[in-house]
């Protein structure tokens, strides 16, 4: 019983960390370029290693490039990817 709640738990934890990095990400936009947006998504993968373990980290970081992905590169609000520079990190 108590391991279902912890899991429930840190899969409520991983997903809040995402939705508050869109947010904040969100507000720096204007300021930052993707480059560096894309660092707060990365620190927040981070955290969630660090707190909760290498599976919920792997799961932000698929959400979080989804997230990224849809709501940063343009076409905005579309998963379709126009530039080859935000696609690949390799030149």
């Amino acid at each position: 019983m108590r391991r279902a709640r912890a899991r429930r738990l840190n899969a409520t934890c991983w997903r809040a960390v995402c939705a508050a990095t869109a947010l904040v990400s969100h507000g720096l936009a204007p300021f930052f370029d993707l480059s560096n947006i894309v660092m707060v998504f990365l620190l927040a993968v981070v955290g969630v290693g660090v707190w909760l373990g290498r599976g919920p980290a792997v799961l932000a970081a698929l959400l979080n490039v989804a997230v990224f992905d849809f709501f940063f590169v343009a076409p905005k609000l579309s998963f379709a990817v126009t530039m080859s520079s935000t696609f690949s990190p390799l030149p």
